[in-house]
């Protein structure tokens, strides 16, 4: 059985701590309001095969505490873990913790899954395999969709709730901890922590760095997917939280308003034309309808946030509105840059 040791509190956090030696990959996990969510992908964890060492760290700052979730599966000797209360909110705020804590860890890698997610048995194996294989600094995963209730035909049809592991995203997600730069402040930027597109920003900017990008096909997660998201106004919702990242994105790139403008007039117009492509289409798939949906929403959202519009996706604790599904997992093209 693992030793808990309860670290004493802090202003801005506690931890609870559970480890042992200096492990192959540090799992860093953000959690706000899941406690379900949290004890199945922690299960999930504990049955992973393939005899790789590997440590968790837990950071919280949902409303409600975690703690019992975490503290019941280290004191069973499940795992290896480190719990951390955080009060400061926001999605970047979270995961800059979370990623500050595994590289404390000593581990040369560090694995990031959401707190809605359950890993194969041999994901962290097949991750780390591929690493390994390619020498990428980034490698990503497909995840799944564990419908809560069954889905529309549109759902499934139109792939809304299905990533490949073509694209960038912090769901399914082995680094290198050696491409973190220094200072955790220039990691995952506040301004999206609340409108989400933070890792979208930054595994853009770690690969225009140089870091070089792959695909383990078989490094599977699957996602709950509760059953407000399999509304079609969950499409428009999230078009719109997509076009407020985009946005945001445009800001920090662009040199000046004028420059801003055009590249948002630019993202608008290629938007407007799937737009009417998915309407006509729409006449012979429901899944092209709600394609339109969130092209509507994304343009909707670029000309509000430019406009001063101030919008919340995420709630005051960094979790998706509500976990009524108001807000999508965000992902981001990968560079143009060939994979291994």
């Amino acid at each position: 059985m693992c030793d808990i040791n309860a670290c004493a509190s802090f202003a801005d956090s506690s931890e609870v701590s559970s480890v042992t030696d200096m492990p192959d990959i540090c799992v860093a996990i953000c959690t706000c309001d899941r406690p379900a969510g949290l004890e199945s992908l922690l299960d999930g964890l504990a049955r992973q095969q393939g005899g790789l060492r590997f440590q968790v760290v837990v950071v919280d700052n949902g409303t409600l505490s975690a703690q019992g979730v975490a503290l019941e599966r280290a004191a069973a000797g499940a795992l290896s873990l480190t719990y951390v209360r955080l009060q400061e909110r926001g999605l970047a705020a979270a995961r800059n913790r979370s990623l500050a804590l595994a590289r404390e860890s000593g581990a040369p890698w560090i694995a990031c899954l959401d707190d809605d997610e359950v890993p194969s048995e041999t994901w962290l194996s097949a991750l780390h395999a591929r690493a390994c294989e390619t020498g990428a600094d980034l490698v990503y995963g497909p995840v799944l969709p564990d419908f809560e209730v069954s889905p529309p035909r549109w759902a499934v049809a139109g792939g809304f709730f299905v990533k490949t592991g073509e694209v960038a995203c912090s769901s399914n997600l082995l680094l290198r901890t050696a491409v973190l730069g220094e200072d955790p402040r220039a990691w995952y930027q506040p301004a999206f922590g609340a409108i989400g597109g933070e890792d979208r920003e930054f595994l853009a900017r770690l690969e225009r760095g140089g870091a070089r990008a792959a695909t383990a096909a078989d490094a599977l997660v699957r996602e709950h997917v509760p059953a407000a998201r399999l509304r079609l106004g969950y499409m428009f919702q999230r078009g719109l939280r997509d076009g407020y990242a985009e946005a945001t994105l445009l800001r920090q790139v662009s040199d000046g308003p004028v420059r801003l403008g055009l590249s948002a007039l630019g993202v608008a117009a290629k938007k407007s034309g799937f737009l009417l492509y998915h309407l006509v289409s729409s006449l012979a798939s429901s899944a092209h309808f709600a394609s339109a949906l969130a092209d509507l929403g994304t343009i909707c959202g670029i000309a509000m946030c430019l406009s001063g519009l101030r919008r919340r996706f995420y709630g005051a604790s960094g979790d998706p509105a509500g976990d009524d599904g108001a807000a999508a997992a965000e992902c981001a093209p990968l560079s143009d840059r060939a994979r291994p």
